[in-house]
């Protein structure tokens, strides 16, 4: 893994979402700081599985969309649509 890939597919569907790093941070129980740090790739070298798991869940993407090695992610899409190929996470509950 590729932890800056990583904290730019991070960054990527947090916009997506509309979330603020602030209001990132918050839904992952972390500050601001750690937000930026994560998606700059400072923050590990390789990222915890359980931090990737929870950013998926709060992102609203499935894991292997921040896994992936592929630009597949970067589809161009209407905001707030999911494709076919865009699953619910795994214990993600819609309101």
């Amino acid at each position: 893994m590729v932890a800056d890939r990583i904290g730019r597919r991070i960054a990527y569907w947090r916009d997506r979402r509309g979330f603020t790093q602030a209001d990132f941070g918050r839904l992952m129980g972390q500050a601001t700081r750690w937000v930026q740090d994560l998606e700059g790739g400072q923050r590990q070298r390789d990222p915890r599985l359980s931090v990737l798991v929870r950013a998926a869940n709060v992102l609203r993407v499935p894991l292997e969309q921040l896994l992936s090695l592929t630009a597949r992610w970067l589809r161009p899409r209407a905001r707030g649509t999911r494709s076919p190929s865009e699953p619910q996470p795994v214990g993600w509950r819609s309101r």
